[in-house]
């Protein structure tokens, strides 16, 4: 797979679904039917997430059988690491750019 470019990388953070995705592969990898659970989403939701996510980088998918379980990729950890330390902040700011948009 070819390196995965910012603007992709960007995409896959950009929106809820896909860090709630990150965040419950950090607990364990997981087949798409325990992110169907997880998630309360249909399996075509999840599997267009996964993809996403998967062009970017952020997850690898091994084959057990007829499953397939996502999975963190270990050399991704420092980049997700500091991407979801800076969640809080991006929020705060998201909210407060509201504020002052519905005050205009």
């Amino acid at each position: 797979m070819r390196d995965p470019s910012p603007e992709s990388i960007y995409k896959a953070f950009g929106d809820k679904t896909r860090l709630r995705i990150l965040i419950a592969l950090r607990e364990s990898p997981r087949c798409v039917t325990e992110l169907e659970q997880i998630l309360a989403s249909p399996q075509s939701t999840v599997s267009r997430h996964l993809a996403i996510l998967r062009q970017a980088g952020l997850v690898e998918v091994d084959r057990d059988g007829p499953w397939s379980i996502y999975r963190l990729p270990r050399h991704t950890e420092p980049l997700r690491a500091a991407l979801l330390a800076t969640l809080p902040l991006v929020q705060d700011r998201i909210g407060a750019v509201r504020a002052i948009e519905a005050g205009s």
